[in-house]
């Protein structure tokens, strides 16, 4: 019996608020950031291959530590981890907002990205620990509402903050909300034993997110810096083959480890494999596109910072509305049709928006954002069902941890990806504030299609392994509550 469960209806309330904004805020960070880029690249004189690293470290320190906070929650507790998420979170905000220089920037970046890290991976488990069986779907449902809104305003907010006060701004409106949720925390949950002895927790499998965490540094260096080095220069290629290294001994290192990081029996069912793939896939595209797109409305359409941001919505808005729907029919139906529908559609729509980036006007680049929302609105959630069907009832926490992951892996390196492409077809010289017309008539409108023909390639490639994936009916008692805690993950 779980003594943990909180019974006053008031603490249950401020316990959904709690794990809400934990949901809303990971997100949010992620998304306000991209439609700054252009106001930051501009304020410290730097191009769009140094300013993606404000992105990168964000999504690297995040996917690289999930799995490490899930288990450290397991080992001393949700509550601690939780809380120390919330203030790490904050501090590292308060250092971003403070920032005066690309470095200092991008070195609070890593700080704020371990706290929201450790809220990414305990979020879902506060709600089984803490509230009652009957409360739970309803509580999942607000997680996954609130992520979604996190991904939907942050666009807007940051076109909004950025355009009327400073880029600054975007980190350091969450100091207030970040003390507050600390205090509530205090406030309503009950105090925390220690989950192990002492000397248990030194059994922590460190090597493992040693060798995790150095393989993902070394390759998302070596794809983001490889144009400006030389993809044959000796750093590039010694990057790529310390990344090989690192990767292929975590993965040895996980199979003979006595309390490894990540089960890696998981992936011996191809079906788990395939979907997860597809997952990865996706993700790249979303990110992105969504790193790309304010360059592009910015710089080549000649929208300010707010109205980019408003334009940018139109995206998260159809995903949000779309995703919901999908879930259900998929739990109706096939899952599997769903995945590849969303990702068939969303080919055809990157290639159809490649072909109008130069038409005057953005009625049809609007049409082809809400095109694209459509798609993922129709693949996120019936894939997450489907991963999480092939995971039994004593794997589904790994199983949301892989899960995560491999979705925060996808926007990293999609990140790299679009920025490689676009940054290897822009002609020498070109400044990245150059006026609207200018910047269209200097060739950058080729950059951009050549960017969203490759983003094409890439959801080409998530629908192959839609199509290799298979559905897995699998009925039981938490089914439900599982598939409703998974859907949140990679939003």
């Amino acid at each position: 019996m779980n003594t943990s469960v909180i019974t006053n209806p008031i603490h249950q309330r401020w316990v959904l608020f709690s794990i809400a904004f934990a949901a809303f805020m990971t997100p949010l960070d992620t998304y306000i950031v991209n439609i700054s880029l252009p106001t930051m690249a501009a304020d410290f004189n730097v191009g769009i291959s140094l300013v993606s690293r404000v992105v990168l470290v964000y999504l690297l320190i995040l996917t690289s530590t999930i799995l490490l906070f899930g288990k450290l929650g397991d080992r001393i507790g949700l509550i601690r981890v939780l809380i120390s998420g919330f203030v790490v979170f904050t501090f590292g905000s308060l250092l971003c907002g403070l920032s005066r220089s690309l470095p200092q920037l991008i070195g609070a970046r890593c700080i704020q990205a371990l706290g929201g890290a450790m809220l990414y991976a305990i979020t879902p488990g506060i709600i089984p620990r803490y509230l009652p069986p009957t409360m739970r779907g309803a509580a999942f449902g607000i997680l996954t509402t609130s992520a979604a809104l996190g991904v939907s305003l942050g666009a807007p907010l940051g076109g909004l903050i950025t355009a009327y006060l400073s880029w600054h701004w975007i980190f350091l409106i969450n100091i207030p909300f970040g003390i507050m949720a600390i205090l509530v925390i205090h406030k309503v949950f009950p105090p925390e034993p220690a989950r192990v002895e002492r000397r248990e927790r030194f059994r922590f499998d460190i090597m493992g997110v040693a060798l995790n965490f150095f393989g993902l540094c070394t390759l998302l260096y070596a794809l983001n810096m490889g144009q400006e080095h030389g993809w044959t220069s000796p750093l590039i290629t010694g990057c790529f083959t310390a990344a090989a290294i690192f990767l292929t001994s975590f993965i040895l290192w996980e199979t003979r480890c006595r309390d490894p990081l990540l089960a890696l029996g998981l992936f011996r069912n191809r079906y788990f494999t395939t979907a997860n793939l597809a997952n990865l896939l996706a993700f790249m595209f979303m990110a992105g596109n969504g790193f790309l797109l304010p360059f592009y409305l910015i710089h080549a359409q000649g929208l300010r910072t707010d109205q980019a941001g408003l334009f940018m919505m139109l995206f998260s808005v159809t995903l949000m509305i779309i995703g919901p729907l999908a879930g259900r029919l998929s739990d109706r139906g096939s899952p599997r049709l769903f995945c590849i529908a969303g990702m068939a559609s969303a080919t055809l729509a990157s290639l159809v928006f490649a072909l109008v980036l130069g038409m005057t006007g953005l009625w049809l680049a609007a049409a082809c954002i809400i095109w694209m929302g459509f798609s993922y609105g129709v693949f996120v959630s019936p894939n997450n069902s489907q991963v999480m069907s092939w995971a039994d009832s004593h794997h589904q926490g790994i199983a949301s941890g892989v899960l995560k992951m491999t979705a925060n892996l996808g926007q990293a390196i999609g990140v790299c990806l679009f920025e490689t492409v676009f940054s290897q077809c822009l002609p020498p010289g070109i400044p990245m504030t150059d006026a609207a017309g200018s910047f269209l008539a200097l060739g950058s409108s080729v950059a951009f299609r050549n960017a969203y023909v490759m983003g094409s390639l890439v959801c080409a490639s998530a629908l192959i392994a839609s199509l290799l994936a298979r559905d897995r009916r699998q009925p039981s008692a938490d089914a439900p509550e599982s598939f409703a805690e998974f859907r949140e993950g990679p939003t």
